[in-house]
């Protein structure tokens, strides 16, 4: 979560310029942990903060004052992503064992490199 409790983040990978971030921005966090200079960098500067960070990633921020769920992949690919968009549900997952059996045949691998933000790819 971040500090102001707003925002969560669930990563797999890791950013390299995580400590160039928390100085370019000021964000306010303590810790060099990843997700937590994710949400804060979110809430910083909004859905381009995908534009700042270098490292090899998939991340998912839930905005929960908006109610607004962003999905992200880094351009190279190496952190895997799957997702599901079916009909009320939205799964996301970086392995397929973790995905529901009735989902499967649903499941799409997340293109390197795209973003989710709502129902809308960008």
């Amino acid at each position: 979560f971040s500090k102001s409790t707003k925002t969560l983040c669930i990563i797999d990978g890791i950013l390299f310029n995580a400590k160039e971030l928390i100085k370019k921005f000021n964000l306010a966090t303590n810790q060099i942990i990843d997700g937590s200079v994710v949400v804060e960098l979110y809430e910083k500067i909004g859905k381009n903060f995908v534009d700042h960070i270098h490292g090899i990633f998939s991340i998912i921020i839930y905005d929960l004052e908006r109610d607004l769920i962003l999905v992200n992949r880094d351009m190279v690919g190496v952190k895997p992503l799957y997702c599901v968009i079916k009909n009320d549900c939205m799964v996301f997952s970086s392995c397929l064992t973790a995905i529901p059996l009735e989902l499967l045949p649903d499941v799409e691998n997340f293109s390197p490199g795209k973003g989710i933000t709502g129902d809308r790819l960008y």
